[in-house]
């Protein structure tokens, strides 16, 4: 098994980014950017995330919750999810 990392763009609200199927393992905040870490499939989907910020209202019924990460020192928060 192998594990891969890609980046979330922290300018884009919305973003679709073609991963590996399978669970995406971990989210987090590596040198400065947003990253996150699933394991190696050759089968490839779509997936859909959505950056919302604190205090920021959304429809929430089309995603699930990855995870919240905090950059420039707790300046910014955003918590990711998911599209179902």
């Amino acid at each position: 098994m192998q594990i891969w990392k890609y980046e979330l763009d922290r300018n884009k609200q919305d973003q679709t980014l073609l991963l590996p199927k399978g669970p995406i393992l971990d989210v987090q905040v590596q040198d400065n950017r947003i990253v996150l870490w699933t394991s190696n499939n050759p089968e490839k989907a779509h997936v859909h995330f959505r950056l919302v910020e604190t205090g920021e209202e959304f429809d929430h019924r089309e995603y699930t919750f990855l995870k919240t990460v905090q950059m420039d020192n707790g300046a910014y928060v955003y918590h990711i999810f998911q599209g179902k």
